[in-house]
C-alpha cells in the first residue's frame, strides 16, 4: 500500500484498532495502508455507521487515535460499501467503489497541508447519461445485494480499475490519466487479452509502475495466470505483452491471486501451490525484447498445508511482505 517501511507501531495501532466495537464487524481491517504517519484501516460495508476508512494516528500521550474518518458522497444516504482494494500513491487515496449501479470505479481522497483528509474527484466508469433506467429483474437485485467488485491500482497520475465480474459491458481492467494540474479522470485504454475466460476473475489483483501493469487471473485455466500489458510511449497505446504462468503447480494453485512490481522484478502470489502451503514467484523482464524469466521462487520456512502463503504482497523499498492467513492454526502471520 505504501512505499514507507513499517513500524512496530504500525502493528500496535493494528492491534488497539482491533479491540474497538468494530472488530470482527463490517469488514474491519478488509485493506490497510500507510502515509506518513497516518495509518489507514478500511472498513467496507455498511453497517454500524457508513463504510469508511479510519485515519489512526499517534497522539501526543504515545497512544493511536482516530484522526479521520473517509467515507464516499454517498456511502451514508445510499448505504454503499467499499470494495476491500485500496492504493496509496504520494498523499493521494484511491478506495475501489461498490454501487450496485456500477457508476463509479474508485473514489478519491487527498491528504493535504497539515495532515488533513479531503475527498477528491472520484473515478466514473460511466457518464450521468449511461447510469440508470435498467431492466428490473432478478439479476438486477442481486447486483444490488452483490455488487461486482472493484480493484484498484495507481502509481501516481495514472491510475487502472478493475470490475470483477459483473455485466459484461463494464467489466475488466482500464486505465485512467489525471491531466496536469487537474483533478478530473479521464478513460485512456481498456485492456484487450487473449485468452478470455468468464469467470476466471482477471483483474482481481493490479500492480503498476510506468508503462508496465500486471493482471492477476487466479481462476484462469486450470491453476490461474498473470497478465502483462505494456504502454507504447509513442503511441500511447497498451497491449498485451505476455502471460506469466507456472507449469510445476498444481490444479487450483489460484496463481495470480495477489501481483507486485516495483519497475524491476514482478512478484505473483500462489497461495494454492504445495496442497495450500502457498509460494510466490519472482520474474525479471529484458527490456530488450519484452521476455520474461522466472528467478526464484519463495515459500514459509516450516510452511504447512493450509498456510495459504502469497495470499498478500506488500513491497516497501528493499522489504517484501507475504502474508499467509492461515498459518499458525488460522491465525495468521506474515
Amino acid at each position: 500500500m505504501s512505499s514507507r517501511r513499517p513500524s512496530s507501531s504500525l502493528l500496535t495501532c493494528l492491534l488497539l484498532a482491533g479491540s474497538t466495537a468494530l472488530f470482527a464487524q463490517d469488514r474491519y481491517a478488509s485493506s490497510v495502508g500507510v502515509v506518513g504517519g497516518d495509518v489507514l484501516v478500511m472498513k467496507a460495508t455498511f453497517g454500524q455507521g457508513p463504510a469508511s476508512v479510519y485515519v489512526y494516528r499517534l497522539g501526543a500521550d504515545g497512544t493511536w487515535q482516530m484522526a479521520d474518518r473517509l467515507s464516499s458522497a454517498d456511502g451514508a444516504s445510499m448505504g454503499e460499501g467499499f470494495s476491500p482494494s485500496m492504493t496509496l500513491s504520494g498523499e493521494l487515496l484511491l478506495v475501489g467503489a461498490a454501487d450496485a449501479e456500477g457508476r463509479w470505479g474508485a473514489h478519491a481522497f487527498r491528504r493535504g497541508a497539515g495532515a488533513d483528509w479531503g475527498r477528491a474527484e472520484s473515478v466514473a466508469l460511466m457518464s450521468d447519461a449511461e447510469g440508470g433506467g435498467g431492466e428490473w429483474n432478478y439479476a438486477a437485485l442481486m447486483q444490488i445485494m452483490r455488487p461486482p467488485p472493484r480493484a484498484v491500482a495507481s502509481d501516481g497520475n495514472r491510475a487502472l480499475v478493475a470490475v470483477v465480474g459483473g455485466p459484461r459491458r463494464s467489466a475488466g481492467v482500464r486505465v485512467f490519466e489525471r491531466e496536469d494540474g487537474s483533478e478530473s479522470w479521464v478513460e485512456r485504454a481498456r485492456f484487450e487479452r487473449t485468452e478470455v475466460e468468464g469467470n476466471d476473475r482477471f483483474g482481481v489483483a493490479l500492480a503498476l509502475a510506468g508503462d508496465i501493469a500486471l493482471v492477476g487471473a487466479p481462476q484462469h485455466g486450470e491453476s490461474g495466470a498473470t497478465y502483462v500489458f505494456v504502454r507504447d510511449s509513442q503511441s500511447g497505446q497498451w497491449r498485451q505483452e505476455s502471460i506469466l504462468s507456472a507449469a510445476d503447480v498444481a490444479t487450483e494453485s489460484r496463481f495470480g491471486t495477489t501481483v507486485a512490481f516495483d519497475g524491476a522484478v514482478a512478484l505473483v502470489g500462489i497461495p494454492g501451490a504445495a496442497e495450500t502451503s502457498g509460494s510466490v514467484r519472482a520474474y525479471s523482464r529484458d527490456p530488450g525484447s519484452g521476455t520474461w524469466t522466472e528467478e526464484r521462487g519463495l515459500s514459509s520456512p516450516g510452511g504447512s498445508a493450509g498456510d495459504r502463503f502469497g495470499t498478500s504482497l506488500a513491497l516497501f523499498g528493499n522489504e517484501l511482505l507475504i502474508g499467509a492467513p492461515g498459518a499458525r492454526d488460522g491465525t495468521g502471520s506474515v
